[in-house]
């Protein structure tokens, strides 16, 4: 039987891949399991295309479910059907074209390993916003499309709601359980969701946007020192350190605190400033000139992230006890 990982489960189903299996390689692990070998093979279609229409009544939630689910069908010993059920928004051509290929590339390996798939691998190769960005040019010279490309998203501008296990949001947090943050120049460019939301509907609903492509970015830049002064402003006790003092007191905070907020980021702050500049996507231009024309005629435009936005923010992550008030607080925590 094949020999392969356990695949997490999701949604919507919208391909149906067929294996032969010759010999046995190993045990099987999958999320669902049908054994269809004893019914009649005239059931078969019927019985696949009932399962096919249970899992496309059932209702995806993207902040709880996985990505894509599997289904095996055993019809006989040496014949199965494999199902693999994604929801609509990754069910593109390209995405299910490669999905083909890496399932295919990989079962060959396995059944067998000196062949040329073997050679193959993608596991652990880094995807980089070069391969997003050649991706989305070969769909969008394929099809008649409008692509929309937000940067780092922040939380609402007027009620200060947020996604608290953002990297943004979690590096405040860190930095003011740290009571510290990194001397940098180090800019940042978050767009509200509000802004970002709106900006697409509008832009979406107009007949000249077919074929364009809309970047959607913060024409003013956050820097980190203003970010820090901010902060510090609200009653929070915050001390500007090299960068590398902060990772070394960052690194000190999580190997003590286990349930340190920043903790799960240490990966992404590399050893030295240097490296991390090198890694930051924070100071790249991007042509706006398409999303500015397109809201030129509407009230829609992206809010500078101000003292007065910031304090929106903190004072949601406050009220959801995400970080403590401070100790003389200056903030409105009022909902």
């Amino acid at each position: 039987m094949l020999n392969t990982p356990t695949i997490p489960s999701s949604a919507a189903p919208v391909i149906q891949t067929f294996f032969m299996i010759d010999s046995d390689v190993g045990n099987l692990s999958y999320e669902n399991i049908d054994d269809l070998s004893f019914a009649n093979l005239d059931e078969y279609p019927d019985r696949i295309q009932a399962l096919m229409q249970k899992s496309r009544d059932q209702l995806f939630n993207a902040e709880q479910d996985s990505l894509w689910t599997s289904t095996l069908i055993k019809q006989s010993e040496n014949s199965y059907v494999l199902l693999i059920d994604l929801p609509s928004l990754c069910a593109d051509t390209t995405t299910l074209n490669q999905m083909v290929i890496e399932i295919s590339r990989t079962y060959n390996r396995l059944v067998n390993p000196s062949s040329a798939d073997a050679s193959l691998s993608t596991i652990n190769l880094p995807l980089q916003y070069a391969d997003i960005a050649a991706w989305q040019n070969e769909l969008f010279e394929a099809e008649e499309a409008t692509i929309y490309r937000p940067g780092r998203i922040g939380g609402h501008s007027q009620t200060g709601v947020c996604n608290a296990n953002d990297f943004f949001y979690r590096t405040i947090a860190g930095c003011i359980q740290l009571g510290s943050a990194p001397n940098t120049e180090t800019s940042l460019n978050i767009a509200p969701v509000d802004y970002v939301s709106q900006a697409i509907i509008s832009l979406s609903r107009q007949s000249a946007s077919l074929g364009k492509i809309f970047h959607l970015t913060n024409s003013y830049p956050l820097k980190l020192n203003y970010l820090v002064n901010s902060i510090r402003s609200l009653g929070y006790p915050i001390q500007e350190v090299s960068y590398e003092t902060w990772r070394s007191l960052l690194l000190s905070k999580a190997e003590s605190d286990s349930e340190s907020v920043i903790r799960p980021l240490i990966s992404l702050f590399p050893e030295s400033h240097h490296e991390s500049e090198n890694h930051s996507f924070a100071d790249l231009k991007f042509d706006c000139e398409n999303t500015l024309n397109g809201l030129a005629n509407t009230s829609i435009t992206c809010p500078a992230i101000d003292d007065q936005l910031l304090e929106r923010y903190l004072a949601y992550l406050t009220r959801k006890q995400y970080i403590n008030a401070p100790q003389f607080s200056k903030m409105h925590l009022a909902v």
